[in-house]
């Protein structure tokens, strides 16, 4: 999400005051919309279910670095040895 994008969005006359009602910042907008976006299903909760590291993962308090790296539809294709797919990207 570009930052510069999101100051537009809360400045546009037709979303501001929907943003401004919903409590939406630039300091807070795209962790909400992020968090609306891609909210994790049982099974990928599920190895982590009886552990302290679900309740970090879910504090609000709690600050949590995801990583979503690309590689391309390559990867899934099953024609072909893709071992070393991430060299053949370099």
């Amino acid at each position: 999400m570009n930052k510069g994008n999101m100051r537009n969005m809360l400045k546009n006359p037709y979303l501001e005051e929907r943003m401004r009602y919903l409590n939406l910042t630039l300091d807070n907008v795209v962790r909400c919309l992020f968090n609306y976006a891609f909210v994790p299903s049982p099974a990928a909760l599920a190895p982590f279910m009886g552990s302290n590291v679900l309740d970090k993962l879910l504090d609000p308090n709690s600050y949590v670095i995801g990583i979503h790296v690309r590689v391309g539809d390559d990867v899934w294709k099953k024609d072909g040895d893709q071992s070393n797919i991430a060299e053949q990207r370099a």
